[in-house]
Order: structure tokens, then C-alpha cells, then sequence
């Protein structure tokens, strides 16, 4: 009986620390997040635009792979509700990464499909991730440069920018 207790303890003790320290405890099949970046959206000449959205991506891998296995994107829109009806709920979208490449500076390249039933044609993630380049020679801004591509690649093209920070989770 006193086993039982001693786990009940270690359980709330864990949940309440990982709360605090804004870590998440996850069980050990599930993807970990790895890396997050706050998004900010530009247009194609290089322009910030949508500043009201909140936007992030975060990198996943699932235990035992060596490298990421999924992004996943996130915007919310400002609340805009009348008569207690809100615009858009908060998206998130998760894209399969089926591609990675590194470059010839050590920066590496990922491609990713998204995951998804209700859309016909999945789009396109393409990250182009800075933070293991070597070479000095471009000033870089943003650590992570993405494009987000419709399927045909022929509209729908946003590009974004963030710097990544470890995401702390419980293993």
C-alpha cells in the first residue's frame, strides 16, 4: 500500500514540476518536440506582413530516430468575436518530413508533406535550417527560413522567419 502512495506522490510531484519549469512529460512513444520558433510571415520581397497572427512552428522527432520526423505549424488569429462568436480557431497543421539534405555549408534542408485527410492537395514545408552552418559569408537573420508551398507550387507560397529554442521535455 505504501508503494502505491509513494507513486502517487512521485506522479503529482513530477506534473507539478514539469509545469512549473514549463516542460512537458510525454510518454515514451510519443514525438518530442525538439526545437520551437516563433514565426514572422514575409512576402516575396523579403517584407514582414500578418503581424497580428501569432505563429510558430516546432520540430518533433520520435524516440529512438536519429534525426526530425515532423513540424508542426500553429497561428492564431486576434479574437474577433461578436455576440460570442470568435473568428478562426487557432490551426495547427503537421507536415511528415520526407526529405533532409544538408547543404553545402552545413546548414540543412527539410522537406515535409502535410498530414491530412479533408485537404485534396497536401502542401509543401520546406525549412532551410541555419543553425549548424559553418560558412560566414551571408548575413543571416533568421535561423530557420520556411516556405510554406501549395501542391502545384503555383500559389499560395508564404515565406517565414524565426530563430529555434529548445523545447524542454521530460524523456
Amino acid at each position: 500500500m505504501n508503494h502505491l502512495r509513494y507513486a502517487w506522490i512521485l506522479a503529482i510531484t513530477t506534473a507539478v514540476l514539469s509545469q512549473l519549469a514549463q516542460a512537458l512529460v510525454l510518454p515514451p512513444w510519443a514525438p518530442r518536440p525538439l526545437l520551437r520558433a516563433t514565426l514572422s510571415e514575409f512576402d516575396a520581397e523579403g517584407r514582414e506582413i500578418r503581424r497580428g497572427i501569432s505563429k510558430d512552428l516546432t520540430q518533433f522527432r520520435v524516440p529512438g530516430q536519429s534525426l526530425p520526423t515532423a513540424f508542426a505549424h500553429f497561428e492564431e488569429y486576434p479574437k474577433d468575436c461578436d455576440a460570442l462568436v470568435c473568428s478562426e480557431p487557432p490551426k495547427i497543421v503537421y507536415f511528415q518530413v520526407t526529405q533532409v539534405a544538408e547543404t553545402e555549408c552545413g546548414s540543412t534542408r527539410y522537406v515535409a508533406i502535410e498530414r491530412t485527410l479533408s485537404h485534396p492537395a497536401p502542401r509543401r514545408l520546406e525549412i532551410l535550417d541555419h543553425t549548424t552552418r559553418i560558412c560566414e559569408d551571408v548575413l543571416i537573420r533568421d535561423l530557420w527560413q520556411v516556405r510554406l508551398i501549395s501542391q502545384d507550387g503555383l500559389r499560395d507560397i508564404r515565406y517565414y522567419g524565426g530563430n529555434p529554442t529548445p523545447v524542454l521535455s521530460i524523456q
